[in-house]
């Protein structure tokens, strides 16, 4: 089984939490194969973060952008897809920071059939207005039990705080291996061929997209199994699309015609190679 890992980061116009994403993705105790940034038509500003990190990157990272014309994620995350070359495709959204073993947890679940759902720690407004690169670096996220994450399980500025421990995997299985939990884009891997299969995201969806996704993720007959206590992450505090009175559309087929394999000309991919740098 192929331990290499394609990671995909959607992003839109929020450089800073762009930078702190990719600074955890950095310091990975297993680095991934490369970092791809879907970037569903950020401005400049969010161009030239990118060329700074990947200045100094380790890992070979590519921006990949399309004009901004609406929410569009599902459309650039196939591109991105498309283009990635590792067996594993693990995503994460722009709001949501990995844990320094994330790689390494989706990596060690990976069988080349099943979907890993992983859950998120969500860390309020506060500490989300204030949280640092150099947090980050000092180890802030690597532990429930940091000086940051307990203090804000004690003062209510971290929810979902029983999703930061970090079990061996051999709990987690014990635990988890028969809850059936579904997908939140915001964390999850697959096998790339698994996503290939069902053509990718359907790019008729607008909204409600990661649940299409797991429709017909399912429908195909991929296993979806519970992440939890593994793989963590965490959500940076913003406002939320407000879902009230949404149309759910029909799911359509297992394989989408608007899908992965679609060629978009608007599309612009930079390619950085890794740094040499120590």
């Amino acid at each position: 089984m192929s331990r290499a890992a394609s990671v995909i980061v959607v992003t839109y116009n929020s450089p800073q939490w762009l930078a702190l994403i990719c600074c955890a993705l950095l310091r990975q105790r297993q680095a991934p194969q490369e970092i791809l940034i879907a970037d569903d038509g950020s401005s400049a500003e969010t161009a030239q973060m990118i060329e700074g990190i990947a200045a100094h990157s380790a890992i070979p990272l590519r921006h990949i952008w399309h004009p901004d014309r609406g929410f569009r994620k599902g459309a650039i995350i196939n591109r991105a897809a498309a283009l990635a070359t590792a067996d594993n495709l693990l995503f994460l959204d722009g709001d949501t920071i990995p844990h320094r073993d994330w790689v390494a947890d989706h990596l060690h679940a990976a069988d080349g059939r099943s979907v890993w759902c992983g859950r998120r720690v969500r860390l309020g407004p506060e500490i989300t207005a204030s949280i640092t690169d150099q947090e980050i670096l000092g180890g802030q996220l690597d532990s429930a039990f940091s000086t940051l994450l307990w203090q804000g399980r004690k003062q209510k500025t971290v929810r979902n705080w029983g999703n930061a421990p970090r079990y061996p995997w051999w709990l987690c299985q014990l635990l988890y291996r028969f809850k059936n939990k579904g997908l939140m884009g915001c964390n999850f891997s697959l096998p790339r061929t698994v996503f290939a299969a069902i053509n990718g995201y359907n790019e008729d969806f607008i909204r409600r997209e990661d649940w299409n996704l797991e429709i017909r993720l399912r429908q195909y007959g991929a296993p979806l199994r519970a992440m939890l206590n593994h793989g963590i992450a965490f959500h940076l505090h913003h406002n939320e699309f407000d879902y009230a009175g949404f149309a759910y559309p029909d799911h359509g087929p297992t394989w989408t015609v608007n899908g992965l394999d679609r060629h978009d000309d608007e599309v612009v991919v930079r390619d950085f190679s890794a740094s040499s740098e120590d």
